[in-house]
């Protein structure tokens, strides 16, 4: 297991700005790129130890937090948070993880990937049926199906 290193950086998502957690190998070279979403509480633990076990691995990883900011706490308020973010809002998200990425000279245009938990899963499946520049996606706990057809997740 090599050392890394992270830190938080800001992406532009259209009009929006976003936070976001780059973890990436500390040793000079050139590594895949994983793009990772995080869960319905939002950018909390979990996904940014994700990144860092990945980074550890030899991976730059970007964790895009989707929510500005926002942690839900509560089975009600992680409903809420997920609820509000439309799929497109998301893909444009995770989009601009994906260009940020490509601009990095460590990590190669042909080695890109994503992975998703739970809600974000659901949104790599999305992402991967539109993202063509992806080698590989891979889905923790992502539904195929929403849980019902809305205006803001219009499509399965």
């Amino acid at each position: 297991m090599a050392e890394s290193y992270s830190y938080t950086i800001q992406l532009q998502s259209g009009t929006k700005s976003l936070n976001a957690f780059l973890a990436r190998p500390l040793a000079e070279g050139s590594y895949p790129a994983i793009v990772v979403g995080h869960e319905w509480a939002g950018l909390v633990d979990h996904p940014k130890t994700v990144a860092i076990r990945l980074a550890r691995e030899g991976y730059i990883t970007l964790v895009i937090d989707l929510f500005g900011g926002k942690r839900g706490r509560t089975m009600d308020e992680c409903k809420a948070l997920s609820e509000s973010l439309s799929d497109s809002e998301a893909i444009a998200g995770y989009r601009s993880g994906l260009e940020f990425l490509k601009t990095m000279d460590a990590a190669p245009q042909k080695r890109l990937g994503a992975l998703g938990f739970c809600m974000s899963g659901r949104h790599m499946y999305l992402l991967a049926s539109q993202a063509t520049e992806l080698s590989a996606v891979a889905v923790f706990y992502g539904r195929p199906q929403n849980a019902r057809i809305s205006e803001k997740q219009p499509v399965h």
